[in-house]
Formats: structure tokens, sequence, C-alpha cells
């Protein structure tokens, strides 16, 4: 913060010095004087609260950052488990109930191979209609 004391100083010189004609002119030039370095002053503590208010804005723009970093990842994880649920119910919905207390595998899906990943890959291209 800017010092004015030497023309605070100045001023009441202005205005109490005999030296000085004392007139109007110079009674309103000391108090123009006063009132910029009552804004000064004033603008200078706005500085500060700008300051603190910029600082918490960022903190929430990184807390922001941080919670769409997390949603961004729980839709990936939604996504997946929305296909792993979409191939279990039609597998489901497409196998043979040859007893009733479980479900077989289709005939069709004869000949799959029951690692994850190929099971995964023949469900899904028999969900589109095509050929494993």
């Amino acid at each position: 913060m800017a010092d004015y004391s030497e023309l605070k100083h100045l001023v009441d010189r202005v205005l109490t010095d005999r030296r000085f004609c004392g007139d109007e002119n110079h009674k309103a030039l000391a108090d123009g004087v006063l009132a910029l370095i009552a804004e000064n002053e004033n603008l200078a503590g706005c500085d500060k609260a700008y300051a603190e208010v910029w600082e918490k804005a960022r903190g929430l723009q990184s807390e922001m950052d941080e919670i769409v970093a997390e949603r961004d990842q729980l839709k990936a994880e939604n996504e997946a488990l929305r296909q792993d649920a979409d191939r279990y119910q039609w597998l489901r919905d497409k196998s043979e109930a040859v007893h009733q207390f479980y479900l077989s595998v289709p005939l069709w899906f004869t000949g799959v191979r029951f690692r994850p990943q190929d099971a995964d890959n023949a469900i899904d291209a028999m969900s589109k209609g095509e050929q494993p």
C-alpha cells in the first residue's frame, strides 16, 4: 500500500498555512487530493479481496477438474458394466432351458473357447446377428 503521509501533510499545509491564499480553488484542490487518496486506499483493499477471491476460484477449479475426471472414470466403468450386463442378458435370453434349475449354452455356441475375451467377442458378434 502506498504511503500518502507526505501528500496528506501537503494538503494540510494548503488548508492551514497562511502562506497559501486559502481561496476556494486551493480548498477544492486539497479536498480532491484527499478524495483520491481515500479512493486509492479503498481500491488497495479491493485488490486484496480480489486476490483472495481469485485464489478461492482457482481452488474451486482444481476441485472441479478432479470431479470431472472422476465423472469420466465412472462413465467409462459404467459403460464397461453395461456391456457386460448386455452380454449376460443376451446370453440369458438366448440360452436353452434343458433343466428347470439352470440354463444351458445355446447349441450354436459350440466351438467357442471359453476364455473371457473369446466368449465376450462371440456373444457380441451373435447379439448382432453375426457368426462368432
